[in-house]
């Protein structure tokens, strides 16, 4: 009778070759289109025209630019609140209904269904609204095409 051969452990390098390609896909699709985004943020120009170095004075231009503060604080005031219900106020509710027994979770439930059914077409309509106002900027300004039956798509 001849004894069982015992297990061989794998090379390490059979790791590494399976490692490969995520690494190859990691390079080509998040490091170098970083590091190229940098550096062309660094420089002046287009694609129609030679590009030249500036360094850092366009952060410069853009940080000094009071309308670039006023879209970060309204885009942080945007994420603020939607952040601070779905980390503070949802898990606290959630334990609050489970303590309290079958009758207030069930309520909870149904006072929650409430506020989303009752909120999503609000919320279209209040958009819809807006795009169609004369004086709506920018995205908005696009519904304006849609208020003419004449002109709407369909």
């Amino acid at each position: 009778m001849t004894s069982p051969t015992p297990p061989q452990a794998p090379s390490p390098a059979l790791g590494w070759l399976l490692a490969v390609p995520a690494l190859l896909g990691t390079l080509i699709s998040l490091v170098l289109p970083t590091v190229q985004t940098i550096w062309l943020s660094l420089q002046r120009g287009g694609v129609l025209r030679e590009s030249t170095y500036v360094g850092f004075a366009n952060y410069g231009k853009l940080l000094g630019d009071g309308e670039f503060w006023r879209a970060a604080w309204f885009t942080l005031s945007l994420v603020a609140m939607p952040l601070l219900v779905a980390v503070v106020v949802a898990p606290l509710l959630a334990v609050a209904l489970d303590r309290a027994g079958t009758w207030p979770r069930r309520a909870g439930r149904i006072a929650l269904s409430l506020a989303i059914v009752t909120f999503s077409p609000v919320g279209v309509a209040a958009a819809w609204m807006r795009g169609l106002a004369p004086d709506a900027p920018g995205l908005a300004g696009l519904a304006e095409g849609l208020r003419d039956p004449a002109t709407a798509p369909g």
